[in-house]
């Protein structure tokens, strides 16, 4: 078992992929870190969305989920409200994901998750 770093503080990888039952295919991004408005953390998880756009730009998305179409979304799986600034580039993503077809959603997820 590995240490790295998972969720936002990974910006390389997809954190969870599912199929809803309303059969949208989902890509989750999970809080794993208190917002704190450092820039840090505001870069990782700008990468992180950044790798999100090029999976599904890119056609994988569209390779492993042939199926979905244009059925997808992106969940951004949250313990607590963000800060102003991740707020923020949270909206500016969620309009490029949508210029690509598919849309944000935010869930609150249990703080002890």
């Amino acid at each position: 078992m590995t240490n790295e770093p998972t969720g936002i503080l990974n910006p390389g990888t997809i954190d969870a992929i599912a199929v809803a039952e309303d059969g949208f295919v989902e890509l989750h991004v999970e809080q794993t870190a208190e917002w704190d408005g450092s820039d840090q953390l505001l870069l990782l998880t700008q990468e992180k969305l950044y790798n999100y756009l090029a999976f599904v730009g890119d056609g994988e998305l569209a390779r492993a989920y042939p199926n979905a179409g244009r059925r997808w979304r992106v969940v951004l799986d949250l313990r607590a409200e963000p800060d102003q600034r991740t707020a923020d580039l949270f909206r500016q993503a969620g309009d490029e994901f949508l210029r690509l077809g598919g849309t944000v959603v935010t869930r609150r997820m249990p703080a002890d998750r």
